[in-house]
């Protein structure tokens, strides 16, 4: 179970904040100048073998395929996270790995988005309520936010100015404050209702 909640602390589209947004850990000295440090937020970590019960559940079913696809959404967060310390990328024109990665987050969001909205309308009247719809509207405004930049981008430099105009939203910074317990008690509910293994 404990492995699981790790991994399922993750399932917030890979959960990537802005140090400089979410109050995270100041970026490396490494990191250039004027650049937002992604990172993901909560920590997860891959944690082969876990099994998530009860797939008759359709809630259960989504939780199993959103887990599969945050996985793979920690390992493109860490692409990004190179780009993002290496000044030859940053000072380029050109954007092609960029949308690239974009688009690829975008897509894989997508069981996110599923997974969460079907969370709220599964638990009305629950306590875990109130952290779906957190988590619903993290991924939605936040992460999506985000892949939104990097697919549509002109240039590296243009992805982080329009990522850090956008996420000085208090509206996002709030939630982005609020995501990580959300998980917490999301991946609890999971677990607990679904019967993990692992």
């Amino acid at each position: 179970m404990a492995k699981f909640t790790t991994t399922f602390a993750g399932l917030a589209a890979g959960a990537l904040l802005l140090a400089g947004c979410s109050g995270s850990p100041e970026p490396e000295p490494s990191t250039p100048a004027g650049t937002p440090d992604i990172t993901e937020e909560p920590t997860a970590t891959a944690t082969p073998g876990i099994a998530i019960g009860n797939q008759d559940d359709p809630l259960c079913a989504a939780a199993q395929l959103s887990r599969d696809d945050a996985e793979a959404l920690q390992d493109t967060t860490k692409e990004l996270q190179a780009l993002l310390q290496d000044p030859a990328f940053l000072t380029s024109d050109d954007p092609k790995t960029l949308n690239e990665w974009g688009e690829l987050m975008l897509e894989m969001n997508e069981s996110s988005i599923a997974f969460y909205d079907l969370g709220v309308s599964e638990t009305s009247g629950e306590d875990v309520n109130a952290d779906f719809v957190t988590l619903s509207g993290f991924v939605k405004d936040y992460t999506m936010g985000l892949a939104t930049a990097a697919a549509e981008a002109t240039s590296p430099d243009d992805f982080v100015t329009k990522v850090s105009e956008t996420f000085a939203n208090p509206d996002i910074q709030q939630i982005t404050a609020k995501a990580p317990a959300a998980a917490q008690s999301v991946a609890t509910y999971i677990g607990e209702r679904c019967g993990i293994t692992g």
